[in-house]
């Protein structure tokens, strides 16, 4: 009896001093490692077998799954923002959403104008870690162009690229995660996906208007602060909108509608960027070349700067995400989780309540990719006895894992806080707001929606 409370003491303390020694500014590549160690000490697991089998093994699984997802995706968002077709993209729909609007309306509208971009751009493609660094500065010229206070970035930012998770078909991490882990396809459980994602969106939308307009009235404006805002192109130095979407509609097609592997999408997606995106490379190459240089040459050389780039992003991603699921393998053996696991599913509610419940747990102790791997193998041989599928485990597992994925010692939500020159008490709570919460609210709906109707999954 001691031996097991004493073991699930373990696994939710060493969880815990993982965040904490995140959240204290620990490399994320070595706090993983160090903390599975101080488990295998703990659990009395055999030290030598944990480390190469359990976690080398799923880190090496999770290589060969996503490595060439997250350098495509890398590269992807590397030219769109090298090239400025981001601005390309986020400049119109400012322009078409918020054209000459005044005063308050300005500013709330453009506050939707932020999400939507961060919505639009995440959801055609662009990874959510190279998201953070893409699309950051773009919000915040959509906010100073609008008059919303800078505090707000960091809620439209993850709001827009957390809501992008949730729809049928998106080539984001959490979805597809959990088609690779539950067997099932990117457009699983459709009407009760979109469903909830529209909830979430007008969650989301609502609060903005009631936010930022109440700051309006208060008569905050937008700052600089210590922000140094980032030097933005010209518009005859960026693709035109229709060639900066082309990548984006591309990765749709082919992945949503057509099924293709994702890797093999992105990787169509990031050689049209390149297609398309050429001539404002050479532009900007020019603009800045040696005396004595040959346009040609400089325009190469800028676009293997820009995939050197994307390539090293998507290393530095993958890297993280391997030693997250390695730690997460190293809990998943352990007797304690076993313990915990046992206990939850012999709560006497709904399965897929229970499996909701699950995610949102182990995504608090092992993050994203471990808190479904984890979770996989458990449920799926149960759907016949909670009179569930493999489809609705997906939905609800690409729902539920977005609730404290975005917690503070999430390494981007740090990153986006430091760059924009904001404290966490400063631009946390709209992040809470756009996120936690309403990430929260849509997994219950959708998971009540898959309880109530099981067919629509």
């Amino acid at each position: 009896m001691f031996g097991t409370i004493f073991g699930i003491i373990s696994v939710v303390a060493v969880s815990g001093l993982l965040i904490f020694l995140l959240y204290r500014g620990w490399s994320p590549l070595f706090t993983p490692i160090f903390c599975a160690l101080l488990l295998l000490v703990l659990s009395g697991m055999d030290i030598t077998t944990g480390l190469t089998e359990t976690f080398m093994g799923q880190f090496t699984a999770m290589a060969q799954n996503f490595l060439f997802v997250f350098l495509s995706a890398c590269i992807l968002g590397a030219l769109y923002e090298r090239t400025g077709a981001a601005q390309t993209i986020a400049e119109t729909i400012f322009k078409v959403i918020v054209g000459k609007k005044e005063g308050k309306s300005r500013a709330t509208t453009g506050a939707i104008a932020c999400v939507a971009v961060a919505f639009l751009c995440s959801y055609g493609g662009l990874d959510a870690f190279c998201s953070v660094f893409t699309l950051m500065p773009i919000v915040i010229m959509l906010c100073r162009k609008s008059g919303v206070p800078r505090r707000f970035v960091p809620g439209l930012l993850f709001g827009g690229i957390s809501s992008a998770q949730l729809g049928p078909g998106s080539p984001l991490t959490g979805n597809n995660f959990s088609a690779v882990f539950f067997g099932t396809s990117a457009t699983s459980a459709p009407i009760a996906g979109i469903l909830g994602m529209v909830l979430v969106l007008t969650l989301i939308v609502q609060y903005v208007i009631r936010s930022v307009g109440k700051a309006y009235d208060n008569g905050e404006v937008f700052e600089y602060g210590p922000y140094k805002e980032s030097k933005m192109l010209e518009k005859d130095e960026r693709p035109i909108f229709i060639l900066a979407i082309i990548p984006l509609l591309s990765i749709f097609i082919t992945y949503t509608i057509m099924g293709i592997e994702l890797y093999i999408t992105l990787a169509l997606g990031a050689l049209l960027a390149v297609i398309c995106f050429y001539p404002s490379l050479v532009k900007v190459a020019v603009r800045n070349k040696k005396e004595g240089e040959n346009q040609f040459f400089v325009g190469g050389k800028s676009l293997v700067t820009a995939i050197g780039a994307g390539t090293t992003q998507g290393g530095n991603a993958v890297l993280m995400i391997c030693i997250g699921a390695g730690f997460a393998a190293i809990v998943g053996a352990t007797e304690g989780l076993q313990t915990i696991m046992d206990g939850l599913i012999s709560l006497p509610i709904p399965g897929l309540v229970i499996f909701a419940i699950v995610i949102t747990i182990f995504t608090f102790i092992s993050g994203t990719p471990g808190s479904i791997m984890i979770a996989a193998p458990v449920f799926l041989p149960l759907v016949d006895q909670f009179g569930t599928t493999p489809e609705a485990l997906h939905r609800v597992a690409v729902f539920a894992q977005c609730i404290l994925d975005t917690l503070p010692n999430n390494g981007a939500i740090l990153i986006v806080m430091a760059a924009a020159g904001l404290t966490l008490k400063e631009g946390y709570p709209t992040v809470f707001r756009t996120t936690v919460l309403y990430m929260a609210i849509g997994t219950a709906f959708v998971t009540a929606l898959l309880v109530i109707f099981p067919g629509l999954g």
